[in-house]
């Protein structure tokens, strides 16, 4: 635009955005970046094209192509219309959604015919397929996992050891117990996060043995109760979720923004207090955790939101 009223200055600018763009997500994304053109006949999309395949040539970067399609073919183009017209407030339903459908590859070489040569027209189609060659196959009908963050590897360690009142009393949180020895790294992050939590803020075993208080030590091995279930029953690790919500959430606070807790029952968790995800003590405002998860239930937890613009925890 700045082009066709002659005004050098702005054109340079913005060529020099695009340049600096474009380096940008070469350098961050190597041979997995790609610029993406669109089969049409408007003489705006002609011109759109033929400078991305300028670009293209240019930077040495692959030129694809994408039909943005919202209905199968050609021939539902008016079933769409119908349905774009019987929303409220007018919209452009002819010039702008009459390529966007599934095409075959005859068709699109006769639309991109209109930019290209047919080498070129053969090449972007080719560039395409190298994306669908580097697509892993995905399905649906798997069973739930959670993916995993690398975490802290915490020893294989009987702490409470032999000949102390720490071995008597752990025979009372057999899955907490269990969680200190396991062979997944995720379950010994896990319980170890939690403890050294609980200790600092005066709930381990000390006030334990002085008191002879235990609802934060009860509430931890009812979690682990209940996430032993769920994880056997899903045939997953629910350790992993707080371990991988723990270190995103972490990143998040650390990049100057805000994490809130995206659904309400997540507060009731006592692993997700004692782990940061969440900042709210569930004993001192007793806040039931059967309302997140429980052993009837069984499916996985959500949790986050993640809102921008805050420095620091509150």
């Amino acid at each position: 635009m700045a082009r066709k009223i002659n005004d050098d200055n702005n054109a340079m600018i913005y060529y020099q955005k695009i340049h600096n763009f474009l380096l940008f997500c070469k350098d961050l994304f190597k041979d997995d970046f790609y610029l993406e053109c669109a089969p049409g006949t408007s003489s705006e999309q002609i011109s759109v094209n033929q400078v991305l395949l300028k670009i293209s040539k240019a930077y040495n970067i692959k030129l694809v192509i994408g039909t943005d399609a919202h209905y199968l073919t050609k021939n539902e183009r008016q079933v769409h219309k119908a349905y774009l017209n019987s929303k409220e407030g007018d919209r452009e339903v002819d010039a702008f959604y009459e390529f966007t459908y599934l095409m075959s590859y005859s068709e699109i070489i006769d639309l991109l015919k209109n930019s290209f040569s047919i080498e070129d027209c053969q090449q972007v189609l080719k560039n395409t397929l190298d994306i669908q060659d580097k697509i892993k196959p995905y399905s649906l009908f798997h069973k739930q996992d959670i993916p995993s963050v690398e975490v802290k590897d915490y020893p294989k360690s009987a702490w409470w050891g032999v000949n102390n009142d720490y071995a008597d009393n752990m025979i009372n949180y057999p899955t907490l117990k269990k969680l200190f020895t396991s062979d997944d790294i995720q379950d010994r992050y896990w319980v170890n996060q939690c403890w050294e939590k609980l200790n600092e803020i005066g709930h381990g075993w000390d006030n334990y043995n002085e008191t002879g208080e235990s609802k934060y030590i009860d509430e931890l091995e009812e979690e682990a109760r209940v996430k032993s279930i769920i994880s056997e029953k899903l045939e997953t690790n629910m350790f992993r979720y707080p371990n991988t919500l723990q270190h995103y959430i972490d990143l998040i606070w650390d990049s100057g923004s805000m994490v809130g807790a995206g659904r309400g029952s997540s507060c009731a968790a006592l692993n997700h207090y004692l782990m940061g995800i969440t900042q709210l003590d569930p004993i001192k405002w007793e806040l039931p955790f059967f309302r997140y998860l429980n052993d009837e239930r069984i499916e996985l937890g959500s949790l986050i939101l993640i809102l921008p613009s805050c420095k620091k925890r509150v």
